[in-house]
């Protein structure tokens, strides 16, 4: 693999992570980020990271997004 295909993949790396991870990265109750989700809640929010379904009863979220988006709240202070 040449440097070129290296870096490349390396920008194209996803890693998905599970609710359990965003749940302590960004410090909300599994309800809150559901709610987050919720197009019809109050508390929808527009930029909170999509979810990824990894099969019938498991969602994740893909790491770089959710660090987009602490950048996102931390830009809003």
């Amino acid at each position: 693999m040449s440097v070129t295909d290296s870096s490349r993949a390396q920008r194209h790396h996803r890693t998905v992570r599970r609710l359990p991870w965003v749940l302590e990265r960004l410090g909300l109750s599994r309800s809150m980020v559901y709610l987050r989700l919720d197009r019809r809640s109050k508390y929808y929010d527009e930029h909170f990271p999509k979810r990824v379904r990894l099969g019938a009863g498991a969602i994740g979220f893909i790491e770089d997004e959710v660090e987009a988006y602490i950048e996102h709240l931390m830009a809003q202070r």
